[in-house]
């Protein structure tokens, strides 16, 4: 092809485009309401990327917070103090004077007193740190589980004699009193709390 071949065909192309686009630029669109509409190719260059930040702006605007959250809170709060309905007490270890003793275990489902000994146990006093001196124990130990439900939310290693103490599943270390001592043998059926051991 010739040079000016060449360009006779590029002019040819230059001239179809510019008819292409003055036909676009004068031919509006109607809307249903029979007025013209501009098409979105008749939006301002600039414009157009304008109106698109600000729909996206508005969309993306911050959402409410739900009214119930101090609700929610509440819930939550009172699904962590979850109370127990069942205790199960076992003797793990025997007096040393009467190693025969046969095994014991009794499950207590009286709500009120399983709770009142659970809440017994919470507010007993850490057991002393140093060196002092307890009376001889027998080494008979009792093995306490509260539960709630079939959920074990409390267990503990009950050692009634010598400096009584109760060790809590979580490594924690507390005092025996006598008023925990004595709800626990009355829990328990004993006539008197030389049966623990």
């Amino acid at each position: 092809m010739s040079f000016a071949s060449f360009t006779r065909v590029l002019v040819s192309l230059i001239v179809m485009l510019i008819a292409s686009f003055a036909a676009l630029n004068h031919s509006p669109a109607l809307s249903s309401s029979g007025q013209n509409q501009r098409a979105p190719s008749d939006l301002n260059p600039i414009a157009a990327p304008t109106l698109m930040l600000t729909s996206l702006s508005a969309s993306a605007s911050p959402v409410a917070a739900p009214q119930n959250q101090s609700a929610a809170l509440t819930v939550g709060t009172q699904a962590s103090q979850i109370q127990p309905d069942k205790l199960i007490v076992t003797r793990t270890k025997n007096d040393l004077n009467n190693l025969t003793a046969p095994p014991f275990t009794k499950t207590i489902v009286d709500h009120i007193l399983v709770q009142k000994l659970y809440t017994e146990i919470l507010a007993l006093p850490s057991f002393p740190s140093g060196t002092f001196n307890c009376p001889p124990g027998s080494g008979v130990q009792y093995h306490l589980a509260f539960y709630s439900g079939a959920v074990l939310i409390l267990a503990a290693d009950y050692r009634p004699t010598g400096c009584p103490s109760l060790q809590l599943n979580d490594g924690t270390v507390k005092s025996g009193d006598s008023a925990f001592d004595s709800d626990l043998w009355h829990a328990l059926g004993f006539a008197s709390d030389q049966q623990f051991l």
